[in-house]
């Protein structure tokens, strides 16, 4: 009979064959996600300003004055979603996260492009509430940027991870690439960390206050689990160690739970965990000892 680290990744295992990896949300305990004004660390703020919303091209509409309006819908009651939501009035407009690694590279997860081909997306900078608390709308034209192509991950087995090779570099000063750490060899369990991204397409947020669960259940399966707050458009987020402030993994997704649970007004509030979380409760998180080759020559 398998017994502790073994039953629990036999178990994941078997999840992410029942369920694949799509991303879903649930709230450990308390909700860790933080508003850029709220970010006091410079260090932080500066991951965040590398940080990359993915939205359908549709959605992005370049005008002649210098601008591009983002197409967002509002985290409101309109939408079905209670109002004693965090962030309750904030829009909705990317379907992914990403993080600028070099200075005209994007990595993601790799399911954010299995339904949007290479020109059907935009990838944006800045899309993030202002420190006077306005909520963005448009941004500057030469925050947007096109996919010139994508590049898989060349390795054995199931790759969670991709990058995409923007159209031109990005301003290094003001989107400087951010370091990745390879992890490969490694044992991360119990390691605290971080990530940036736009949970539910929400502006960008950091979120902290996790740690790693399991680390690497199979040689073939190169995914940490943590206990973090993710929710759908969370994937694709980088993922930090807490100690470096460096990239260790992307986030993937997460099996099982749905994103909200209908209050008694019939409206969808987060799906809260106060207990200690289950394997199948986990986020999934691609480990950079994926994708490092990679990005060491794309």
């Amino acid at each position: 009979m398998m017994k502790g680290a073994a039953f629990k990744a036999a178990a994941a295992l078997v999840f992410i064959g029942l369920y694949g990896l799509p991303a879903a949300a649930v709230i450990f305990d308390q909700d860790n996600r933080v508003d850029y004004p709220e970010v006091k660390n410079e260090k932080h703020r500066r991951l965040m300003d590398s940080s990359v919303a993915l939205f359908a091209a549709g959605a992005v509409s370049l005008d002649s004055l210098g601008w591009a309006r983002l197409a967002t819908r509002p985290f409101d009651d309109t939408n079905g979603y209670s109002p004693k939501e965090r962030f309750y009035g904030q829009p909705m407009g990317p379907f992914c996260s990403g993080a600028l690694v070099a200075p005209d590279l994007v990595l993601t997860a790799k399911h954010c492009l299995d339904d949007f081909p290479c020109g059907a997306i935009k990838l944006v900078f800045g899309y993030r509430t202002s420190l006077d608390g306005a909520f963005p709308s448009f941004v500057a034209r030469g925050e947007v940027f096109s996919c010139e192509k994508v590049i898989r991950v060349r390795k054995k087995g199931y790759a969670a991870t991709a990058l995409v090779r923007l159209d031109r570099s990005a301003n290094a000063k003001a989107h400087p690439p951010i370091a990745v750490h390879d992890n490969s060899g490694e044992n991360l369990t119990g390691r605290e960390m971080f990530y940036i991204g736009y949970p539910m397409g929400l502006t960008v947020k950091f979120v902290d206050g996790f740690k790693v669960i399991i680390d690497r259940p199979s040689p073939n399966l190169p995914f940490i689990f943590a206990d973090a707050d993710a929710y759908a458009a969370s994937s694709g987020s980088p993922v930090f160690d807490l100690s470096t402030g460096q990239i260790q993994g992307v986030l993937a997704g997460k099996p099982i739970l749905p994103d909200f649970v209908k209050d008694k007004s019939g409206l969808m509030a987060s799906k809260v965990v106060a207990t200690k979380p289950m394997v199948g409760e986990l986020s999934f998180i691609a480990t950079s000892s994926e994708f490092c080759e990679t990005l060491r020559n794309p």
